[in-house]
């Protein structure tokens, strides 16, 4: 038994943990120097030191070892429990036996300048069990001194962005306490605070690692990596290049192009065109060379930024081109006050400019602020400004040869009036279908076309039996059941002004329904002296759909005319909605002209935006550049319309079917074909006509008794509103007939005189 106990003791003493190896783990520390006191930082003595594999729990046997180290003077105190020594530079050192911790005087450098000594610990239960380590001293100055920190572990998104630890958490702040952080050429999207030494990077920065340079204010500097992640951001943005001339090369279209928020640098993104077009070439810089045959005209292409490495991010637009060989621009002024034109005389707007060239016509108006811009090929450019003859143009005509191409020439006119002309206009507009159950607007479009200064009433007739009226802007003067009347005072020759939108409420089924026809009609007084009255007055008819299409045309006088009424003009209107997400930047509406509709009749009426309009022959350009329609975010502003009036040609005949379409393109996008309009031409009703030459109906505008007479027997009258309601039926038998007109509401009437040999229609304007 006694053996066995001393067997058991034997094992449980060779198996204790106090008899595990111990081990010196050599130490790394930096001193910083303040005047003659020492603070060291890194590991203290024994925070690395083990035993059995574990931290020492108490405190080791130590001494040091003399022959190992430029040591000398070393003293154990046991009342202190220290052991100090000095070295080979004068400093002297003392070391808590309990903790390891170390303390030095004497030290004052102006230098790095590093030391090292050599410790012996052994396990104080069993001291036979020993380890030799080493402590490496690095001295530093009494000065702020960097060091170089990896912030690899801390990657930055840069979709949201972020910031670093501080870069001085592992530098020395010397003495003083105060340190400056200077950032040292930074890059794009990333900063550095100077009292905190945090970097920021933004949001949006490009990915990548980055080594950030920086400086203390000691003029030490150092470098922190910071690592940002997540894809690049392109943005391809819009370029404009009108007009440029056929034969040369435009600017890089990267050039307002975005990378990560930035300008784009070099071989960052690759450059592709979506679309081929004849004579375009997209070069690998973004430059566009534009062949010396490409023809005038309005050109869109697209294309698309890719990044060239990385996470793959591409965004897409287009270049807009206006395309010229030459051009004439200049200015249309009014001589106001009768002394020549003159940077104070008003410019006019929507004046008609045509070029005459071999043969080619080409047509423009000058825009809001009276420039106009007029294509003109090589050879002589014959260019006029097209004018009543109760105007006065100088020059009458400018003429230019252009020898080649890319020339740009200058040339105003000046225009005056030469007599006292009064003559209005006026056109009412609709700016979309008529659906049941919905509202419908239109704008109320007069004109002074005549030299003297004019007021007067605009009037617009509805009926109410289909729609409510709803308001308008401005408010009428006076509203009836039927009628809006506007009164306007000094409408300036030139002047265009309108009223919009005049908003009605479209009645539901059964009252209206899909196939109805509605109509309105508007006027626009005085009348008694109008040089051209038949435009004091226009009407829409309109037929009742179940859809609403935003992209359609309308013709103004609907689906028949007489040929009588075929020497008058047609109103088209063509309407326009960005239904997309975001802003149309250009729109370009393309009309190819019926070839039995007189081309060169054409006049602007009105538009909803800014428009340039060019002619070439029988095409129409309507360009509306620069106009950024909003689209599916702002409803309500997503619409436009242009509206023109043209006369058919003088040899139609009944039969004919006078037909109008229109292609209208939103930026670079495929074209949107409108419905296309059809107006027959019928027989005149009744024919032959009265002579007008004897035939009298006065006086006009009336205000109660309306006197007609002719040579020939007067069998029947009726008068008719210009919506179509019958407003009498009279049966005569009489060369000479009066019509009371004292209660008829104020507007345009048609009145119908029939005879045995035909009847005459002649319009008359009833007036309070």
């Amino acid at each position: 038994m006694k053996k066995n106990y001393f067997l058991f003791a034997f094992l449980l003493l060779i198996s204790a943990p106090s008899f595990g190896q111990i081990v010196a783990t050599d130490d790394n520390l930096f001193a910083v120097t303040c005047g003659p006191n020492v603070q060291f930082f890194g590991d203290l003595l024994y925070s690395n030191d083990t035993l059995n594999g574990v931290a020492l729990t108490q405190p080791p046997v130590l001494t040091i070892v003399p022959d190992q180290g430029n040591v000398s003077n070393i003293y154990y105190d046991t009342v202190n429990n220290t052991v100090s020594f000095d070295d080979s530079f004068g400093i002297s050192y003392t070391i808590y036996m309990a903790t390891g911790q170390i303390n030095a005087v004497n030290m004052n450098f102006s230098s790095y300048t590093s030391s090292y000594f050599a410790y012996q610990i052994c396990d104080p239960n069993n001291t036979s069990n020993c380890d030799i380590g080493y402590v490496y001293i690095n001295m530093q100055p009494q000065e702020e001194v960097p060091y170089d920190d990896d912030f690899t572990v801390y990657p930055i998104a840069n979709d949201i962005g972020g910031t670093t630890p501080s870069v001085l958490q592992n530098d020395f702040y010397g003495c003083s306490g105060n340190v400056y952080v200077l950032g040292i050429n930074l890059p794009s999207g990333i900063t550095i605070d100077t009292f905190s030494g945090v970097i920021t990077v933004a949001i949006g920065t490009f990915p990548g690692t980055y080594i950030i340079q920086y400086e203390l204010n000691s003029g030490y500097t150092a470098n922190a990596i910071v690592v940002v992640t997540g894809p690049s951001t392109v943005v391809a943005n819009y370029d404009n290049y009108s007009p440029i001339y056929a034969g040369t090369t435009t600017s890089s279209v990267l050039n307002n192009d975005l990378f990560n928020g930035v300008s784009i640098p070099n071989g960052a993104v690759s450059i592709t065109p979506l679309n081929s077009i004849s004579g375009f070439t997209l070069n690998a810089d973004g430059t566009i060379s534009i062949g010396a045959l490409v023809g005038e005209g309005v050109y869109n292409l697209p294309y698309q930024i890719c990044t060239s490495t990385g996470i793959l991010s591409c965004s897409v637009n287009y270049a807009h081109i206006t395309v010229l060989k030459n051009a004439v621009v200049g200015t249309v002024r009014y001589d106001s006050n009768a002394n020549g034109c003159d940077s104070s005389d008003p410019t006019l707007a929507g004046i008609k400019i045509v070029n005459q060239n071999n043969g080619t016509t080409y047509t423009t108006y000058s825009f809001y602020d009276g420039t106009y811009r007029s294509i003109a090929d090589q050879g002589v450019n014959t260019i006029s400004a097209v004018l009543p003859s109760y105007f006065t143009v100088n020059p009458t005509v400018l003429t230019y040869n252009f020898t080649a191409a890319g020339i740009t020439d200058n040339g105003d006119f000046c225009i005056s009036a030469n007599s006292s002309v009064d003559d209005l206009e006026i056109v009412a507009i609709p700016l979309s279908n008529v659906v049941p159950g919905l509202p419908i607007s239109y704008v109320l479009a007069y004109k002074n076309k005549g030299t003297t200064l004019l007021s007067g009433q605009v009037s617009f007739q509805y009926d109410p039996s289909k729609m409510s009226f709803w308001t308008s802007t401005p408010a009428p003067d006076v509203a009836t059941a039927t009628t809006l009347t506007y009164n306007f005072t000094n409408l300036q020759p030139f002047e265009i002004r309108v009223i919009r939108p005049v908003k009605f409420h479209v009645l539901t089924p059964p009252t209206v329904n899909a196939g109805d026809s509605v109509s309105f009609a508007s006027a626009i007084t005085p009348v008694a002296n109008d040089l051209t009255p038949l435009d004091n007055s226009n009407s829409v008819t309109q037929v009742v759909v179940n859809s609403l299409d935003p992209n359609d045309m309308l013709v103004h006088e609907g689906s028949t005319i007489t040929l009588s009424q075929a020497s008058n003009y047609l109103h088209y209107t063509i309407h326009f909605q960005n239904l997309g997400s975001s802003e149309a930047i250009n729109i370009k509406i393309d009309n190819d002209v019926e070839a039995k509709l007189d081309w060169t009749t054409f006049e602007l009426v009105s538009s909803s935006h800014p428009c340039i309009v060019k002619n070439k022959d029988n095409h129409n350009e309507f360009l509306f550049e620069g106009i950024y329609l909003p689209g599916t975010n702002d409803v309500d502003n997503s619409t436009g319309y242009v509206s023109y009036k043209i006369k058919p040609k003088s040899n139609v005949v009944v039969g004919d079917v006078l037909t109008n379409q229109a292609l209208i393109y939103f930026d670079y996008n495929a074209p949107i074909a409108t419905n296309t309009t059809s107006t027959a031409i019928v027989g005149n009703l009744n024919t032959p006509s009265f002579d007008s030459t004897t035939t009298k109906v006065y006086p006009n505008p009336v205000v109660d008794k309306l006197h007609i007479s002719n040579d020939q027997t007067i069998t029947e009258i009726e008068i008719y509103s210009v919506l179509g309601q019958k407003m009498l039926s009279k049966k005569v038998d009489a060369l000479e007939v009066d019509i009371d007109m004292t209660n008829y509401p104020e507007g345009f009437y048609c009145v119908s005189v029939k005879g045995a040999n035909g009847v005459g229609n002649y319009k008359v304007l009833k007036a309070n």
